[in-house]
């Protein structure tokens, strides 16, 4: 058994008192990590899916433009034609 000296009783419960109150310390800087970590684990997540949501809409956006582009071009070809004919000239058209 361990005898402790009634002299350093006082002393002791003051290193106690430290000691509790360095590890709730540790405690409280540990507990705010792991919330600063979750934190930032989803505004990650949520930045990835902003991300991707953005690409898709600029992808989505360019095959539109494409495709409004080519039906302009195929307008613009078949109102040529359309004036080359009322000419009496004939168009060979290739596919």
């Amino acid at each position: 058994m361990f005898l402790i000296p009634r002299r350093s009783l006082p002393s002791l419960c003051i290193f106690v008192v430290y000691v509790q109150n360095d590890l709730r310390s540790a405690q409280l800087a540990a507990a705010t990590s792991v919330r600063n970590s979750e934190a930032t684990k989803t505004s990650s997540t949520y930045l990835a899916q902003a991300l991707l949501t953005s690409a898709q809409a600029e992808g989505d956006a360019a095959v539109q433009l494409e495709e409004k582009i080519r039906y302009e071009h195929q307008l613009r070809l078949a109102a040529i034609d359309a004036s080359l004919a009322s000419k009496g000239r004939k168009v060979v058209v290739s596919t």
